[in-house]
C-alpha cells in the first residue's frame, strides 16, 4: 500500500502534468474512462478491487495519480489485496526449501499454481468488469469532458503516422538501414531465444537458496560466452533500432511542414463501439 502511495503521489500526479504521458496513456479514450469510472466508486467494490489488485502493479498506480483520484480511496480498495500478497510470500519461503525436496518441493509448486490462478482471475474480472462498465454506464463515461490539448495532440499524431504510411516504406529506405532493419531483427528474436530457451548455455544456475555471493559463481557473474554472445545481439539490436529510428525522425521533419494543416478531427467514438 505504501508503494502504491508512493506511486500515485510521487510519480502518477506529476506525470499527469506532461501532455505526452497523457496522450501516450489515451486520457480520452473510453477504456481509460471506463477505468476511471469504476476506480471513483467508493469504498470497496468488486470492480475497483478487480483492477486495483488484478491489473500490473506500477501501472494501475501511476494511472491513478495521472487521473488525478483521491489517494485514500484508492488504498482502501487496494486493501484486499493479501489475498494476492500473503499465498505469493509463502510460497516463496517455500522456495527456499525446494533443494530439500519431498512436502517442500510440492508444497511450493502447490501455492505457485495457485498464486498464478489468483492473478489471472482478479486480472480477468479487472477486463469483464472495463467491458460491462464499457456497454452498461454509457452516459457517465459521456459524461467525462476529454482534454483539449490531448486531442489536438492526437490529430496531429494521426496526421504524422498517414504521411509515414504513404512516405516511409522499406523500399525506400536506404540499403545500408534496410540490412539494418533486417540483420537488427534477427539479432533481436536470436538473442531473446537464447536467453529463453537456452539459459544453461548463457547463465550459470541459480536458486533461491544460492546465496548472494557472487564471487563464488563460475564463470565470473555466472554468465558463459554464450550469455555474452547473447548480450552483444541485444546490443546491436538496439544500435540498429535507434539507427533507424533517427532517419524515420529525419525524414517525418524534411517532409512533413512543421505548420501542416491537420485532417479534419475524427468524430468522438460510441463507448459502445469500443471493447476491451
Amino acid at each position: 500500500m505504501l508503494a502504491h502511495v508512493r506511486q500515485q503521489k510521487v510519480f502518477g500526479e506529476r506525470l499527469g502534468s506532461s501532455l505526452a504521458v497523457r496522450v501516450a496513456v489515451g486520457i480520452n479514450s473510453p477504456t481509460i474512462k471506463a477505468v476511471r469510472y469504476i476506480l471513483e466508486q467508493p469504498g470497496i467494490t468488486l470492480p475497483k478491487v478487480c483492477v486495483l489488485c488484478g491489473g500490473p502493479d506500477w501501472p494501475t498506480s501511476v494511472l491513478c495519480g495521472i487521473l488525478g483520484l483521491n489517494c485514500c480511496q484508492m488504498v482502501i480498495g487496494l486493501t484486499p489485496v493479501f489475498v494476492l500478497t500473503a499465498p505469493t510470500a509463502v510460497a516463496g519461503a517455500f522456495q527456499l526449501k525446494t533443494s530439500l525436496g519431498g512436502e517442500w518441493a510440492s508444497g511450493a509448486i502447490v501455492l505457485l499454481g495457485f498464486c498464478s490462478l489468483i492473478q489471472v482471475t482478479a486480472l480477468g474480472g479487472a477486463m469483464y468488469f472495463i467491458e460491462r462498465t464499457l456497454s452498461q454506464q454509457q452516459e457517465a463515461l459521456a459524461s467525462y469532458k476529454d482534454h483539449d490539448d490531448v486531442r489536438e495532440q492526437e490529430d496531429k499524431g494521426r496526421v504524422k503516422r498517414e504521411w509515414m504510411d504513404t512516405h516511409i516504406t522499406f523500399g525506400q529506405m536506404p540499403r545500408g538501414l534496410r540490412i539494418a532493419y533486417v540483420s537488427g531483427a534477427t539479432m533481436l528474436l536470436l538473442s531473446a531465444y537464447a536467453i529463453a530457451y537456452g539459459s544453461s548455455y548463457c547463465f550459470e544456475p541459480i536458486q533461491l537458496s544460492s546465496g548472494t555471493d557472487v564471487g563464488n559463481l563460475d564463470p565470473p557473474f555466472g554468465i558463459y560466452r554464450g550469455g555474452y554472445a547473447a548480450f552483444a545481439a541485444l546490443a546491436y539490436s538496439l544500435v540498429c533500432y535507434f539507427s533507424v529510428s533517427r532517419w524515420i525522425v529525419h525524414e517525418v521533419k524534411r517532409g512533413l511542414p512543421a505548420d501542416a494543416p491537420s485532417l479534419p478531427a475524427m468524430p468522438q467514438r460510441q463507448v459502445a463501439e469500443v471493447s476491451v
